[in-house]
């Protein structure tokens, strides 16, 4: 074909094929405008790309279904404009709360755009202007809807909501019969910072789980978080409530939030924690990349009851404690009635101690039961006197000290207060993260925790690989299982290897590929340094020592040496070259063996369990027993140890009546007795071994089994 009528046929076969692929028909061009498209095509003016564009444009505003039907119809947006169609004003200054809630209430299931109107920021976590202000709790309804900016928050710069600082619900609820429901690209301000250097922020929540002040309460099933900021709510930034608490299941359904899905979201300065997950049906969650810092309680407290898996979350200055003890001044008296403490001080209020708001702490008073800290809620300064709450009999005393706290102090008083929960249970100070352990079985991936933060808690049934908190985790017995350089580091109580079949197990260390290298099972002390060793020679030999202070055992081949005196043979005789000069063994002539010696005997010494009657001042004779078990009936202010030996070790029950709370003073000739747990019907367990004089604690204890 001559290259002229080649260029001119070209366009017409585009303009067929735009019409063919478009439903709606467009009108057709003239003759002259694809002359003109021919000439743009000789100046090169215009391309192929250019003609099918408009082309693709018409075929992503196409209705299938209409096109099916035969009936084309206008389509709109795939989305319900908010300020368009349901008037919200995006001012940042006018009450928008009820027209967004009227506009979820009227387009259930549907996409609700909210517009950004300010200036957008990027970078450096500055927050972005204002849009939106909302003076009551948003509420989405409806499965699959979903509440959206135009613009992504990534960092900072979508819609911004700031909510009434006074609003005792949550910032947006998602209520159990809304299910799917997705928040995006939004950042909610609740307008109360916790702030780690200003003792007035320091502010704790009634309660720990229920209807509250967070910035999104979720109820609903399988909800969706994408790029969300959720910074300065009187409780939890998120709370996943999956124990049907903030919503009454008979009315609402029970609440079912598993299967819920997080990804770049940031909880920030909030007063609890920075995401609270909780309950039976808080389960399979998957967060995707989560930002939690500066929050007062706790960066995450995962407290579901199946787990969830959380990979690459980010902790950063959660529970930091950085301000220390204020400088003190003289107490005249303190005085408590109905637990509310009046304190006098000797001069006039001074170094902050005097401003309601603060934390303060009273030591050294006459009576001891009178220090402790609390926040002041009342101050008279010409009778030199101020008020908080303390949890006290009524009673008087003087003298003592006080000054404003520290946030140590402070996270103490927390710790001993109760969550508000309703199952006697105190407020767990998190610091990054926290499992709950038991029956939970979390995953986290890959955590990042800065330094300036309290020890992380993963429970013991917690699997983290990677990340650096495990270097954090200082507390012994948190629990976990978690990669250290060189290999894993198994933290927690209790290590199960089951079997599920009836084949034999095994526990193997393999040497290396081209040596046998001495292979060690060692047990460390709290400094790392090695106790007790079980090692394996190159040639296969087996030996028992605590490096060396103690005598070893090691088998040879054929025999077992201990200390170089006895050796068995293959043949399972004992012989004693050095002979017998041990008084205690002398006459003994039968190798035969001994056919009633008893089971629970240990140098001589029974095993023995005693159960002591409850006595207010009770005494253990260790001639009689080595284990001995007393329930508490009421406080015991005293108590007696006797007739330990040397070498003998003591095994301490003691339990709780029903009633519990009941307190127990270990024996003075007792050196690191545990504090025994006060739960009802409960048991606290210690051992001990005596030198003769004193018993040493040999074990942390068990609290409250």
């Amino acid at each position: 074909m001559p290259p002229l009528y080649s260029r001119l046929v070209q366009p017409f076969v585009l303009v067929v094929l735009a019409i063919l692929w478009s439903p709606i028909p467009p009108s057709l061009p003239s003759s002259a405008e694809i002359l003109s498209v021919a000439g743009g095509l000789n100046n090169g003016s215009l391309t192929r790309t250019e003609v099918m564009a408009t082309s693709l444009d018409m075929k992503a505003s196409d209705d299938s279904q209409a096109a099916n039907h035969g009936n084309p119809r206008t389509v709109g947006p795939a989305y319900v404009d908010a300020q368009v169609e349901c008037g919200i004003v995006e001012d940042g200054v006018s009450d928008d709360g009820p027209g967004i809630n009227a506009c979820l209430k009227e387009n259930p299931g549907k996409h609700i755009m909210l517009r950004k109107r300010g200036t957008s920021s990027a970078g450096g976590g500055a927050p972005t202007s204002v849009d939106i202000y909302s003076g009551e709790t948003i509420t989405m309804v409806g499965n699959a809807q979903h509440l959206d900016c135009e613009v992504p928050s990534l960092w900072s710069g979508g819609c911004r909501i700031n909510f009434d600082p006074h609003l005792t619900g949550p910032g947006i609820a998602v209520p159990p019969r809304a299910q799917g429901v997705q928040i995006s690209n939004l950042e909610l301000w609740g307008g109360n910072c916790w702030a780690p250097t200003n003792l007035a922020t320091y502010v704790l929540p009634p309660r720990i789980n229920g209807w509250g002040n967070d910035g999104i309460l979720l109820a609903g099933g399988e909800p969706k978080l994408e790029n969300v900021i959720v910074a300065c709510f009187k409780r939890h930034g998120i709370h996943v409530a999956g124990d049907s608490v903030a919503y009454a299941a008979k009315e609402n359904g029970y609440s079912q939030p598993d299967f819920f899905r997080f990804e770049r979201v940031e909880v920030d300065g909030n007063r609890g924690y920075g995401v609270y997950v909780v309950g039976g049906d808080s389960n399979a969650g998957l967060v995707t990349f989560i930002d939690a810092r500066d929050n007062q309680l706790g960066g995450i407290y995962d407290f579901s009851v199946l787990g969830n898996t959380w990979i690459a979350p980010g902790m950063h200055t959660n529970t930091r404690s950085p301000i220390n003890s204020g400088v003190t001044q003289a107490i005249r008296s303190i005085s408590v009635r109905g637990n509310i403490a009046t304190i006098t001080t000797a001069d006039a209020f001074a170094r902050g101690a005097g401003t309601v708001g603060t934390w303060i702490t009273t030591t050294d008073s006459i009576d001891h039961s009178f220090n402790g800290t609390c926040k002041v809620s009342a101050v008279n300064e010409a009778t030199k006197q101020l008020n908080c709450g303390f949890a006290h009999v009524d009673g008087l005393t003087t003298g003592g000290m006080v000054g404003t706290a520290s946030s140590t102090s402070v996270y103490d008083a927390y710790a001993a207060t109760d969550d508000g929960s309703g199952n006697s249970r105190k407020w767990k100070i998190a610091g990054p993260y926290a499992g709950r352990g038991g029956s939970s079985s979390q995953v986290v991936i890959n955590p990042y925790c800065e330094s300036d933060e309290q020890t992380s808690d993963f429970g013991n049934r917690t699997l983290v690989l990677g990340g650096n908190c495990w270097m954090l985790d200082t507390k012994w017995g948190h629990g976990g299982v978690r990669t250290s350089p060189g290999g894993l580091v198994f933290d927690g109580d209790d290590f199960v290897f089951q079997n599920h079949g009836d084949h034999s197990m095994f526990f193997d260390l393999r040497a290396g590929t081209t040596v046998n290298p001495i292979q060690f099972l060692r047990f460390l002390d709290k400094d790392g340094k090695p106790r007790w060793r079980i090692s394996v020679s190159a040639n296969g030999n087996l030996r028992v020592d605590n490096s060396g202070s103690l005598v070893p055992l090691e088998t040879t081949g054929e025999r077992t040496v201990i200390g170089g005196v006895a050796y068995v043979d293959e043949r399972g005789k004992g012989t004693f070259p050095g002979g017998v000069s041990t008084s205690s063994l002398s006459g003994v002539t039968s190798t035969a063996p001994v056919p009633n010696l008893n089971a629970d005997m240990v140098d001589g010494q029974h095993l023995t369990l005693a159960k002591l009657s409850f006595s207010a001042a009770p005494t253990f004779d260790a001639n009689q027993a080595s284990t001995f078990k007393i329930t508490l009936e009421g406080r015991v202010a005293s108590s007696t140890l006797s007739g330990a030996a040397s070498g003998q070790l003591l095994n301490f029950i003691i339990c709780q009546d029903g009633a519990g709370d009941h307190s127990f003073q270990w024996p003075s000739n007792v050196r690191g007795g545990m504090i025994i747990g006060t739960a009802a019907s409960k048991c606290s367990a210690q051992t001990f071994v005596s030198d003769g004089t004193y018993a040493y604690a040999v074990s942390s204890g068990a609290v409250d089994e």
